[in-house]
């Protein structure tokens, strides 16, 4: 899936997937949608309708402790969240909430 002019990165996993602002949708989609894309399998996921909308996700997310500091990381004195797997993105095919069934 190329890269669109009007899409722009602010997350990456520094390979192959980034979240996207998308400011040019196509049919009834929405400008300044979030959309989540894997390169390397050809896929796009909406995520959100908004940046407020992914923000407002992320919160409940964390309050349903879904979300932990990563302790392989502090041993290193770095300190950077994971997500469970069942909401994780980046792993989005095993995924409860981001799994496609058209996936194989």
């Amino acid at each position: 899936m190329p890269n669109h002019r009007d899409w722009i990165q602010f997350a990456h996993d520094g390979g192959r997937t980034g979240l996207y602002m998308d400011l040019a949708p196509t049919g009834t989609s929405k400008s300044g949608q979030i959309i989540f894309i894997d390169h390397e399998y050809n896929v796009g996921i909406l995520v959100a309708n908004s940046l407020r909308d992914l923000l407002e996700q992320f919160c409940n997310d964390l309050q349903n402790d879904l979300y932990q500091l990563n302790e392989d990381a502090l041993e290193d004195e770095n300190e950077f969240l994971e997500s469970n797997p069942s909401i994780d993105l980046v792993n989005w095919h095993m995924s409860e909430r981001w799994a496609r069934p058209d996936f194989e």
